[in-house]
């Protein structure tokens, strides 16, 4: 992150470290099998098999997003539909591990 674009921002942070939680983004495994799971969703069968030979492919994770991109129909609605089911669940299940961790700290006993 570009410290000169955010000062004010990263200075908040690092004063309240404690008021703030990182979420941490997919790993390359999480994120592929995501684009597996969408290809599931796919009920065009052209596009799909477009989206399976664009993961069998070396850097798929470039070419699945050209197929999307240049997919009228799954570029503006489906795609967008599903991009927040994921990793809204990703990271609703960090913020629960962290108030259970937090719940566990305050209830152990020294």
């Amino acid at each position: 992150m570009d410290s000169e674009i955010w000062p004010a921002d990263i200075e908040e942070i690092d004063t309240n470290f404690g008021d703030y939680l990182e979420i941490k983004g997919m790993d390359s495994g999480e994120s592929f099998q995501f684009m597996a799971d969408f290809v599931d969703t796919v009920d065009n069968e052209k596009i799909e098999e477009q989206l399976i030979g664009a993961l069998n492919r070396p850097i798929p994770f470039r070419h699945f997003k050209f197929t999307v991109d240049n997919s009228d129909e799954y570029r503006q609605g489906q795609v967008v539909q599903v991009q927040g089911e994921k990793p809204n669940g990703l990271v609703d299940s960090q913020l629960q591990e962290n108030r259970l961790d937090k719940q566990l700290s305050h209830t152990k006993k020294p």
